[in-house]
């Protein structure tokens, strides 16, 4: 052990840069594998984002939208491998989910029934017919009128007959069908008046012009634009 010591000592400078070479060699060769590893990581991390997440994504974005396929983006939403999405990429999903959700739940027919309820309503304003008011009677007092029992399912029978004519194809058939249940609806609940219906316009014309159709429309022009975004990213683009 001296003699170690010693020869140590008399051949310090030579020793040290010895020890300092096999150091500094020895961190060159672990930095080399480590950046290696992690460059492996990241292929294959990457080769399942792909595989997990962005094909059937492309996929599901590219189909019809509905509910089930809502409900399927949001299993790929909480995918593992969607941790390995960039974050601007991660981001502007969760909006684009966002807005396929507005659209998949959206119904047409509910939303037209509205339209033509109150459109039903407006005819019964400006022709100054009135429902037959019910009494709304608390501690033996009247304190307020309401409309008759049923007269609120009208929007429910118009939404029906929406379901059974499709008044894009079946503009006319829809119509007459609507005036027959308004028209039974004025004499089953307001008086025996009849109302004039679409006069100086028409089904069609009254649903296009409506605000609700209008706000309907930005909810789907908003979801076509973010798709449209979403899929310009480097990262979408490059496996469509």
């Amino acid at each position: 052990m001296k003699d170690f010591i010693q020869w140590f000592l008399e051949n310090i400078y030579s020793n040290i840069f010895t020890i300092i070479t096999i150091i500094v060699s020895g961190l060159i060769s672990l930095l080399i594998s480590k950046y290696y590893f992690n460059k492996s990581n990241d292929v294959n991390n990457r080769e399942n984002l792909k595989i997990s997440v962005i094909h059937p994504l492309i996929s599901l974005l590219n189909s019809q939208y509905s509910i089930e396929n809502y409900n399927r983006l949001l299993t790929l939403e909480k995918e593992y491998s969607m941790k390995y999405m960039p974050e601007k990429e991660r981001l502007f999903f969760i909006n684009l989910c966002l807005a396929y959700k507005e659209v998949a739940y959206y119904d047409e027919n509910a939303i037209n029934a509205k339209i033509l309820f109150l459109y039903f309503e407006r005819c019964l304003s400006e022709q100054e017919t009135k429902w037959k008011p019910c009494p709304v009677i608390i501690n033996g007092e009247i304190v307020d009128y309401e409309p008759p029992e049923g007269y609120f399912e009208l929007e429910d029978n118009i939404t029906k007959i929406l379901s059974r004519f499709d008044y894009h194809f079946e503009p006319d058939e829809c119509q007459n069908a609507l005036k027959r249940v308004f028209n039974s609806h004025v004499q089953n609940f307001c008086s025996e008046k009849n109302v004039i219906l679409f006069k100086d316009t028409n089904l069609t014309k009254i649903i296009k012009q409506d605000e609700l159709t209008k706000k309907s429309e930005e909810l789907f022009s908003k979801y076509q634009l973010l798709k449209t975004e979403f899929f310009e990213f480097p990262l979408i683009k490059n496996e469509m």
